[in-house]
């Protein structure tokens, strides 16, 4: 599934597809047909999990958007490696959401640190 967030902030479906498997060749065809319908925006930011056939697909049709990993399954992954879920959670969604990257890497050491710890 494709979505889009407006300018109020609110996210909106642009299009779905049924494929047999998460390959790259179904990325492909899906990343295609939604080319068709919203051509080649300059700002695209595609957000997916880590799955290595939407990253191949995307740099095929959309050579020129920008990809970033969803906070959510990144903290899936985090939560099951995690020693000490609660504090280092904490710090995890601190750096998920801040604008600098210094104080993104200072949350981030600390959630290291508190992973060490325990």
């Amino acid at each position: 599934m494709a979505s889009a967030k407006d300018g109020d902030s609110k996210i909106y479906p642009l299009a779905f597809g049924f494929a047999p498997s998460e390959c790259k060749g179904s990325w492909t065809w899906f990343l295609f047909e939604l080319k068709k319908g919203i051509g080649s925006p300059q700002d695209l930011v595609i957000v997916s999990d880590r799955h290595s056939g939407i990253m191949l697909a995307m740099k095929k049709v959309f050579p020129n958007a920008q990809h970033a990993f969803c906070v959510f399954h990144i903290a899936q992954k985090f939560r099951r490696s995690s020693k000490n879920r609660s504090i280092a959670r904490e710090f995890f969604y601190k750096a998920c959401y801040r604008h600098y990257r210094d104080e993104c890497d200072i949350d981030l050491q600390q959630m290291a640190a508190c992973n060490q710890r325990t």
